[in-house]
Order: C-alpha cells, then sequence, then structure tokens
C-alpha cells in the first residue's frame, strides 16, 4: 500500500477556514477537528500554527479584524476623494458576509476576547467614518455622531429579521446619506481601483 502524504497547511488557510465555519455555524462549530477535516489534515498541522483552540480564536479574531476592516480601509484610501473613498467603504461593508458579522457578534456577547475585538473594530470603523465625513459634511462638529449612526445602521439593518441586505440596504444607506445632506458618487465611479 502506498502511503499519503498530506499537504501541511498554512497559518492563513486555517484561518481561512475557521472564518467560514464561524460564518456558517458560529463560535461553537470552530472546533479543531472541523478545521482539520474541513482541510484534509492531521490535527499535528493545527498544533504546528497554533497551541489551543483559545489561541486560535485570539489569531482568528485578529485575522478577521485586519481582512475585514484595516484592509478594506487601506484599499478604500487607495485614491479618489473623501466622498469618493466614503462610497466605497460603504460598498465594501455592504457586501462583507452577513453571518460572520453577526455571528462574530452573537459571540461577542458571551465571550470577553471577541467583546474586546468586536469593540476595537467598531471603533476603528466609527474613526475612520469620522475621519472621512469631517471631510465631506458641511458642520465637522457633526462627523462622529454622524459616522455613529451610520455603523449603527450598518450593524443594524444586518440584526434585523430579516435582516435589510443588499439592494434594499443601498437603498435604506442612500436615504440616510440623503438626510445627512450629502450627495455621493455612483457605486462604479467609487470602485474605481477597488480590488
Amino acid at each position: 500500500m502506498r502511503k499519503t502524504t498530506r499537504q501541511r497547511k498554512s497559518k492563513t488557510d486555517l484561518l481561512k477556514r475557521g472564518l467560514k465555519i464561524l460564518a456558517g455555524q458560529g463560535v461553537e462549530g470552530v472546533t479543531i477537528d472541523a478545521l482539520c477535516t474541513g482541510l484534509g489534515v492531521t490535527k499535528g498541522s493545527f498544533y504546528h500554527h497554533f497551541k489551543s483552540r483559545d489561541q486560535f480564536h485570539a489569531a482568528l479574531l485578529e485575522f478577521w479584524m485586519e481582512e475585514h476592516t484595516e484592509r478594506k480601509k487601506a484599499l478604500a484610501d487607495e485614491e479618489g476623494t473623501p466622498e469618493q473613498r466614503y462610497a466605497r467603504i460603504v460598498e465594501y461593508a455592504t457586501t462583507l458576509p452577513h453571518d460572520l458579522e453577526k455571528n462574530i457578534r452573537a459571540w461577542a456577547m458571551r465571550n470577553t476576547l471577541a467583546a474586546d475585538y468586536l469593540a476595537k473594530v467598531d471603533g476603528s470603523r466609527i474613526t475612520y467614518l469620522e475621519g472621512l465625513l469631517k471631510n465631506i459634511l458641511k458642520d465637522h462638529t457633526q462627523a462622529r455622531p454622524m459616522a455613529t449612526i451610520v455603523l449603527s445602521t450598518m450593524i443594524g439593518s444586518r440584526l434585523l429579521s430579516p435582516p435589510i441586505l443588499g439592494d434594499a440596504r443601498r437603498e435604506l444607506l442612500a436615504q440616510l446619506h440623503a438626510l445627512m445632506g450629502i450627495q455621493l458618487p455612483s457605486a462604479t465611479n467609487s470602485q474605481k481601483g477597488a480590488k
């Protein structure tokens, strides 16, 4: 009999798989067995990168923050006016995986580490939106409250039952922007340079 060798997966492979499981099953589904089975690797591959499930959870939350917040902010900032960058980040936020965001928020309600990361992410998102809105709104003192309202609308629309997603979410945000007195470029113009 030939012995088959399994290819070792990278730390990033495990983290991507973890986010996929988290989106589909919640944190309860993110087990070492599920990660390894889904990638076709042994537990040794997992333990090569992580000492424990808790260490993996911390790395997973860090990876989520980098991929779904910091990386999106960097992409939005690549070029354009504040209005174009703002429109781009709103579009990115509209297309973030619904179930992943929802399940991380549920996890944060009962886990201190997840709550700490979620607070960092929400704070980072509000501060980023505030910076853009300071250059868009006529009354700069309204940038922070408006950034908070925009983020709250983005989050809340995901958590309603049924959630407001896709084009319905874009329309809701367009109405909010009209109330704020801002006109944004079309999505195609704002996506220039987006990856």
